[in-house]
């Protein structure tokens, strides 16, 4: 369709809609009154077209599609529809919008546009904008005007109607305001955490007092403080916090000899072993001559402080945890501290989890961290772990047996390991350093990302003797060509008689060649057989500078 059959659709649309949408509307709804009219999901529209010199196109059917936009140009269309069998006489015809997919509303916004399209043809350009008539569409909302939030005038009673109510702990007529008896509402009529602290009569209760029976009735009073100072050795808890405390420590426990109280603080039961929160000093405090803490729970944590967990011992270990996770510290200070170590176990989660200044620190004569199903050390300044001990650090896990992180992620130091793992030590985060010597029992690799098959391992070359190699190119004219080595890669090797650089080079050129290499101390010279240009590519492997006798020496096993 040309630019003049568009004008022409255009202006018998605008002329003839106005008039045909308002006929259709009477919105209604289901369940509403009988005068009420259902609004026909429809929008009647008639055009003309005809061919570019205006003559009406032949009489026959079209397929017309039609399209409501909210902007003039692009966008997506809100409805659409295509009407393939459309009756053309002299030009005009006539289509209610709407047959096909009925129209559910028009667009809320000041805009609506329809874009028409013939047959396979493009659309035609520009759309015409609707006005006013479509949106006739918002007249459903007269329908209401006698309701109130959407329910009809027949739901509501005059001001002066009496509501009766009988049965239960309410009786007798109410009118306008609803009186309850005496001693009507009962346990049952108050849903639970309904009553608010706001609601609790102090009733002379003083500051630090708690609710107790006295015998006869509920009234306020002072708390009991535990005691376990006096003549029962298996009293652990000793002083409990109240408002005539000034210690710093919520639970404060120090271990006596004796095979039944030889523990600071010591719990084996409920969801916590021990459970301290302290936002200025330590969560959890123990001091002992067997274990300065010590906590066992099987669905909850052996040991958790909040403000940190700190634990002294000279004998065995400082904090000992058992349970989801078998320590847990969270402090500005130490996350987990322990002196003569620091022993979670922990079957599904964290042996040991510490957050905090150090994330976990422990020292002692046999392991300085020792964490079953893994260690967790978090802190943003100085160390995630830090352990000293024969056994500086050491972890068993499923996921991880050791995990740190901080400016020292895990650091560890022992006279057997610094860090020992049980399972996959990875370091995930930043470079990995040893000073000494790396050794693996199994392959050693580097992890590549391919463009179509995923991460792929590539392993490393091994070799009886510490090599050091490089690689390179040379051309050669006139006879011979001198290669001088990196001077930096020439610090890293030794290069004399007894050791001296294995060259090894590969002619690049298309012609036969005759060639000879004379080594040096700093490098090599390529001499060739001819005049005639060529290349080579080179290889040179020298022993590492310090390790220069090593050659398949002993060592121990891997899973010592």
């Amino acid at each position: 369709m040309s630019n003049t059959e568009s004008k022409s659709a255009r202006a018998w649309l605008c002329s003839l809609l106005l008039a045909t949408v308002l006929l259709s509307f009477g919105m209604g709804n289901p369940g509403e009154p009988a005068d009420a009219i259902a609004v026909p999901q429809l929008i009647n529209y008639q055009g003309k077209l005809t061919d570019a010199g205006g003559t009406p196109v032949p009489n026959d059917t079209y397929s017309l599609s039609f399209a409501l936009y909210d902007v003039a140009v692009g966008g997506t269309s809100l409805w659409s529809e295509t009407q393939h069998a459309v009756p053309i006489s002299g030009g005009l015809f006539n289509s209610c919008l709407g047959t096909v997919n009925p129209i559910a509303a028009v667009p809320d916004g000041p805009d609506c546009y329809l874009e028409v399209k013939v047959r396979n043809d493009p659309p035609i350009a520009p759309r015409i904008r609707m006005v006013s008539s479509p949106y006739t569409y918002k007249s459903q909302v007269a329908d209401n005007s006698d309701k109130l939030d959407g329910s009809h005038a027949s739901a509501f009673a005059l001001s002066s109607h009496t509501h009766t109510a009988s049965g239960g702990d309410v009786n007798g007529t109410v009118s306008g305001i609803l009186t309850i008896v005496d001693n009507a509402v009962t346990t049952n009529k108050i849903a639970d955490g309904a009553v608010t602290m706001a609601k609790i009569n102090q009733a002379s209760a003083a500051t630090g007092q708690v609710i107790k029976w006295n015998g006869a009735n509920w009234a306020p009073a002072n708390d009991s403080v535990g005691s376990g100072s006096g003549g029962n050795p298996n009293d652990y808890i000793w002083n409990q916090y109240s408002s005539a405390q000034g210690a710093n420590f919520w639970i404060n426990g120090e271990g006596r000899a004796g095979a039944s109280s030889n523990y600071g603080i010591l719990n084996s039961n409920g969801y916590y072993g021990v459970y301290g929160y302290s936002s200025s000093y330590y969560g959890v405090y123990g001091y002992g001559g067997d274990y300065g803490v010590c906590g066992r729970s099987s669905i909850g944590w052996g040991v958790y402080g909040y403000g940190g967990v700190y634990g002294y011992n000279s004998g065995s270990y400082g904090v000992y945890g058992y349970g989801s996770y078998g320590v847990y510290g969270n402090g500005t200070s130490w996350g987990v501290y322990g002196y003569n170590g620091v022993y979670g176990y922990n079957s599904g989660s964290y042996g040991v989890y510490g957050y905090g200044s150090y994330g976990v620190y422990g020292n002692g004569s046999s392991w300085g961290v020792y964490g079953y199903n893994g260690v967790y050390g978090y802190n943003s300044g100085s160390y995630g772990v830090y352990g000293n001990g024969s056994t500086g650090v050491r972890g068993q896990g499923s996921t991880y047996g050791v995990y740190g992180y901080g400016s020292t992620g895990v650091y560890g130091y022992g006279s057997s390991y610094g860090i020992y793992s049980y399972g996959d030590a990875r370091v995930q985060y930043g470079d990995l350093y040893v000073s000494y010597d790396f050794t693996a029992g199994g392959t050693k690799s580097a992890v590549s990302l391919t463009r179509d098959y995923g991460w792929r391992k590539l392993y490393c070359t091994e070799s009886p003797e510490v090599w050091y190699e490089d690689f390179g190119s040379v051309r050669v004219t006139g006879g011979s060509a001198r290669v001088e080595l990196d001077p930096i890669f020439l610090q890293t090797v030794t290069i004399n008689e007894q050791y001296p650089m294995r060259v090894y080079l590969t002619p690049t050129s298309e012609e036969p060649v005759s060639f000879t290499v004379r080594k040096g101390a700093t490098g090599f010279d390529v001499v060739v057989a001819g005049s005639a240009p060529t290349s080579f590519d080179y290889r040179i492997v020298a022993k590492r500078a310090g390790y220069e006798q090593i050659r398949l020496p002993p060592t121990k096993s891997p899973i010592e």
